[in-house]
């Protein structure tokens, strides 16, 4: 039997050659599927290659089916309709018609899941390549390919502020992120994001909406502080103090501060006239401030004198002007030491110019210019004691600790006060007056 079919086949050729066709073209079968499934399988694998962090070798294959499908999609494209065939150009058109039915191309070309995909990891391999102008242009196509959807898209322009940003595109970056909070609300990082960028801005309402709703999303799970420092710098920038207050209370919470406890003491003293909250914060910033910041803690002694001054206490008014007279006796100390310093240095920088110029000993050279740069830091630094010490209104607080001794009738006191106030040029003539008057009151008895 198997002699007899064995016989036949060999006999009949073309039977051998019909069968043999069909085994070649199941060989090429099975050869193009699995090829078909290798090219689908590489396909999904750039998405690998980027999570793995690859972005070059994802992007060359991004790129190649790319452009295997923009190849493919040849037969769907028409040619351009000003091209002209030469029959056509026999023919008369009229332009007024050929205007009327012009249409201008809009953004979003058409739904096409797969070229929207492809572009999109384009765009995050550039990004990742920093090559940013190319990530952009990816970006651009991935949306042009896709209808923009809700609670889904954000991410991609979310992604789009991060490119503008590195370009330094702070207004394209701000309406990206602000397209992104758009489109998913419940986003509340956007918000966060969007009142830190806008922060430094004139949109400071803004800010302080984004910034708020990202707190109260967090409730008291809040691990950035300074969020609340900044919403109350933004309200006291817009002229709301009582905001301020509350917000800069819910920093201090959070950290012990003393130049915050010293700007909230200001507040309460200046803006909304709550002296005890001043006291209390300026008692506390003294705790806290650093022992070198004279500046701050002789104004904390400042505005408590003259809260108390206003208070009537003139006794507590007159020690705390006395301290903060302390602390500018410090400085001008300092500005003292300066001085002798620069008048030393000049003496040397003297002596070795002397000695370059009749000696010629030109080795002292650097020494001399080494000279000449320290001396000029030491000038700096007494420019910037001075400008320190002007801003402690020297004159005013002799004058307020001269009227505090005078309404407690310790009158030589109070002359000795007026007299400096003069000396600072603080309300001169009247200080002349009351010294006048003071003597005939300590002349007379009463």
């Amino acid at each position: 039997m198997r002699t007899f079919l064995f016989n036949n086949f060999s006999n009949d050729k073309s039977f051998i050659l019909s069968n043999t066709n069909i085994v070649i073209t199941i060989f090429i079968s099975v050869l193009y599927t699995s090829s078909l499934f290798a090219q689908l399988r590489e396909r999904s694998d750039f998405i690998g290659l980027y999570n793995k962090g690859d972005y070059s070798a994802a992007l060359e294959m991004i790129k190649l089916d790319l452009n295997n499908l923009y190849v493919k999609d040849i037969d769907k494209k028409k040619l351009p309709e000003d091209i002209i065939s030469l029959k056509k150009k026999e023919e008369s058109f009229d332009i007024n018609i050929l205007f009327r039915k012009r249409r201008a191309k809009g953004f979003f070309i058409e739904e096409n899941s797969e070229l929207s995909n492809l572009h999109l990891y384009a765009a995050r391999c550039y990004f990742n390549l920093s090559q940013y102008e190319f990530s952009l242009n990816h970006y651009f196509q991935a949306i042009r390919y896709k209808s923009i959807e809700f609670g889904k898209d954000d991410v991609i322009f979310y992604e789009i502020s991060k490119v503008y940003k590195k370009f330094n595109f702070f207004n394209a970056y701000v309406r990206a992120l602000e397209a992104a909070y758009t489109l998913n609300p419940n986003r509340y990082d956007y918000s966060k994001e969007l009142g830190k960028a806008l922060y430094t801005t004139t949109q400071k309402k803004k800010a302080i909406y984004h910034l708020e709703r990202y707190i109260k999303s967090k409730g008291d799970e809040i691990k950035e502080p300074k969020l609340y420092l900044q919403i109350g710098n933004l309200n006291e920038d817009i002229g709301r103090y009582l905001e301020t207050v509350r917000y800069y209370k819910k920093y201090l919470k959070k950290n012990d501060d003393g130049y915050i406890y010293f700007a909230l003491g200001y507040l309460a003293y200046k803006r909304i006239g709550n002296y005890n909250l001043a006291i209390d914060s300026f008692n506390r910033s003294l705790k806290l401030l650093p022992e070198n910041d004279i500046y701050r803690r002789s104004k904390v002694n400042e505005y408590k004198g003259d809260i108390y001054m206003k208070e009537l206490e003139f006794e507590k008014a007159a020690d705390f002007y006395n301290e903060t007279i302390a602390y500018q006796e410090r400085i001008k100390s300092e500005m003292r030491d300066k001085i002798d310093d620069i008048l030393k240095i000049k003496n040397e920088i003297n002596s070795i110019k002397s000695s370059i110029i009749t000696s010629k000993q030109y080795d002292k050279y650097d020494d001399y210019e080494n000279l000449r740069e320290k001396k000029g830091i030491i000038e700096l630094e007494k420019r910037e004691k001075d400008y320190e010490f002007n801003k402690l209104n020297a004159g005013k607080i002799r004058w307020n600790l001269a009227e505090s001794y005078e309404r407690m009738g310790k009158l030589n006191n109070a002359i000795k006060y007026y007299r400096e106030a003069i000396s600072y040029d603080h309300n001169s003539n009247k200080a002349r007056e009351k010294i006048i008057k003071l003597r005939l009151k300590i002349k007379r008895g009463y």
